[in-house]
């Protein structure tokens, strides 16, 4: 090995989601989809229908949700 390397970069970029496309929120301890629901005042349904979630919804603490924006 000569002890030359590349430079590493971390690929960090986050794609800038489209305006319809909602936002991301982790689920934290204690969260139930009822307030998340309420705190983007949108309905625990549409929450259900975007991540694609079943019965009996149970989140779990670090779980990704995609929060739709209705305008």
């Amino acid at each position: 090995s000569t002890g030359t390397s590349a430079p590493v970069r971390s690929a960090s970029r986050t794609p800038s989601p489209t305006p319809d496309a909602g936002v991301r929120y982790t689920v934290r301890p204690g969260d139930a989809l009822e307030l998340i629901a309420g705190q983007y005042g949108v309905s625990s349904a549409a929450i259900v229908e975007e991540n694609d979630l079943v019965p009996p919804y149970i989140l779990e603490v670090g779980q990704v949700l995609v929060i739709p924006t209705e305008q």
